[in-house]
């Protein structure tokens, strides 16, 4: 058996991609969520979609900006006749400039 991997990365500010592999349990269903402080409140990204070669999860479209968290979560469901259920999840920093916003002048 080959050991399990994860490896929650967030390779640029418009996606957020989970690895995992090896005898990682098998997932259906995967959400991401980010935090900005600290992991104390954590507001809902969406659900990741599964890419199958390399094997991975992924959310696209986003816009991170400043310094946070983003977490990957799944459920997952095994043991004899399915009868043991849990969550898996793993937490990744990231850090993007926020943009600068042009301020016009009242022409004074």
């Amino acid at each position: 058996a080959h050991p399990a991997t994860q490896t929650l990365s967030v390779p640029d500010s418009t996606r957020v991609v989970w690895n995992r592999g090896g005898s990682s349990p098998e997932v259906s269903r995967v959400t991401f969520e980010k935090s900005t402080d600290g992991g104390a409140t954590w507001i809902t990204l969406g659900d990741g979609t599964f890419i199958f070669n390399p094997s991975r999860w992924e959310l696209a479209g986003l816009v991170l900006t400043g310094t946070g968290h983003v977490r990957a979560r799944a459920p997952i469901i095994g043991g004899f006749g399915s009868g043991s259920s849990g969550l898996i999840e793993q937490v990744a920093g990231f850090s993007f400039p926020v943009p600068e916003i042009a301020v016009e002048g009242n022409g004074t």
